[in-house]
Formats: C-alpha cells, structure tokens, sequence
C-alpha cells in the first residue's frame, strides 16, 4: 500500500528510550516509507532543557537504531537550534529520494514551539503533531531514579 509520505523525519533526544519513542516511531512508519531520526547532543539538549542526558549520545542513537532497524540516524551538534542540522538532513533526503519527494517532519505535541519550527516548517511537506504518549517520560523516569 502506497504511504502518504515518502519521507518522515524527526528530532529528538530519546534519553531513556521508552514507549513513547517507540510510538512515534510507529507513526512515523505508518506514514512514510522511510524515516528518518536526528538525535540531539548533550549540548544541545543541556542549552535547550537545561539539563544533561541519562544516557549518552552514542547509547540513544543506538537505541534508536535498534529499536527501529533503522539505517539513518544523524546527530545534532552543538546548536539548541536544530536549523542547520536539519538543513543538512534534508539535503541528504533530496539526494537519496529525489527534489519531489513529500517529505513530514513528525514530533510529539508536547512541544509544539520547539526551536527551528519556522524554518523546518518550509522545508518540509507538512509538520504532524502526534499526541502525546500518556505515561511514558524521560523526565518521569528520571524522577523516578
């Protein structure tokens, strides 16, 4: 059956990988033929939620990888602001999938102002808010330490 989309992307963390990535991930397949993850740094993260990482960059990408079998997982460096990481992804996208493929940029709706939304907004199809994972918390589990 022929997806919506030919390409889902996302940004995130995945510190502590839980049920709510999984579902995202989900999604994210359900909706594109091939997906995409760009992981944020320690750097990036600290400067965005003003706090440090569980689990360390090289851990969540490989937990992202594994739990997906995905291929492509790219980290985020340095930047709170996810633009130009972004940019060089979907630079990469357009090579692998073609100048026309529809390509939807997927996050959780938990934050729905998230840095870069302007400019991630025009170089993708559509942007999908999925709903938030009831229960399942990086910050809940780190609480919970």
């Amino acid at each position: 059956m022929k997806k919506q989309y030919d390409v889902a992307i996302t940004i995130g963390v995945f510190d502590m990988y839980h049920e709510g990535h999984h579902d995202l991930f989900r999604v994210m397949q359900e909706l594109a033929d091939h997906v995409y993850a760009i992981v944020h740094d320690d750097h990036s993260t600290f400067k965005n939620k003003g706090k440090f990482t569980v689990q360390g960059l090289t851990l969540r990408e490989l937990n992202v990888r594994r739990a997906n079998d995905f291929k492509v997982v790219t980290r985020m460096t340095y930047s709170a602001d996810p633009a130009h990481d972004f940019a060089a992804a979907m630079r990469d996208i357009r090579y692998r999938h073609g100048s026309k493929a529809k390509v939807v940029y997927v996050r959780g709706d938990d934050w729905t102002a998230f840095p870069g939304r302007s400019v991630i907004e025009k170089m993708v199809d559509r942007v999908f808010f999925k709903p938030y994972y009831k229960g399942a918390s990086s910050t809940k589990r780190r609480a919970e330490m």
